[in-house]
């Protein structure tokens, strides 16, 4: 997306990525919705964003959508709502602005990544509410937050669990990643949210 007040009303259809590869085929990095840096007023309602990331046998494997919704750095005003997005290779929902990011189920995203894995992570003054943020960043080997909410933010009413399980670990001697089921910056409203077996045999 490369221009302003724009809305994607996927009208309960999906957009998916099947993407096969051979080992050690091309790595490509696209997402499923991009928004381009500094644009303002985007919706995006009412679908699904899914990828088939799955090893197939020894040599051939799927690789999907590196992030399901991204921006190039500050997107402002964007309003996710309604959307399911699962099993990117990276992040789930990114948005490097003011964010609006409602009833959405966000699952199985950056499993085994090597990069830092964020299920729904937002800017400034964002609200995270009604979400279901869940079994992200299993097995990865950097730092995994379930729900990464900056500077004012509300975050409220979300489902927040299994992120980050067998996630963490490290080379010996090396120092562990860290795993959050919710990291939130500084006067963020934490409110009604449910957590449960974030980290779980982590490091």
């Amino acid at each position: 997306i490369d221009a302003d007040n724009v809305t994607v009303n996927l009208m309960g259809h999906t957009i998916k990525s099947k993407w096969y590869a051979t080992l050690p085929g091309a790595f490509l990095d696209f997402n499923g919705i991009h928004i381009e840096e500094n644009r303002r007023n985007i919706l995006i309602c009412n679908g699904t964003i899914f990828s088939s990331n799955e090893l197939r046998s020894i040599d051939t494997f799927y690789k999907g959508f590196l992030n399901g919704i991204s921006s190039d750095g500050a997107a402002h005003f964007v309003k996710v709502i309604g959307v399911s997005v699962l099993n990117s290779r990276s992040n789930g929902i990114y948005i490097g602005g003011t964010a609006v990011v409602k009833k959405c189920i966000v699952n199985n995203n950056g499993s085994a990544s090597n990069s830092t894995v964020s299920g729904i992570m937002c800017g400034s003054n964002s609200t995270i509410s009604d979400n279901k943020v869940t079994g992200n960043g299993s097995s990865a080997s950097n730092v995994v937050w379930g729900v990464f909410a900056s500077t004012g933010s509300i975050v409220k009413d979300n489902v927040i669990s299994d992120n980050g399980m067998n996630a963490g670990v490290t080379e010996p001697g090396e120092t562990p990643k860290d795993v959050f089921g919710l990291k939130a910056g500084e006067g963020c409203k934490i409110i009604n949210n449910t957590f449960h077996n974030n980290g779980y045999n982590t490091g």
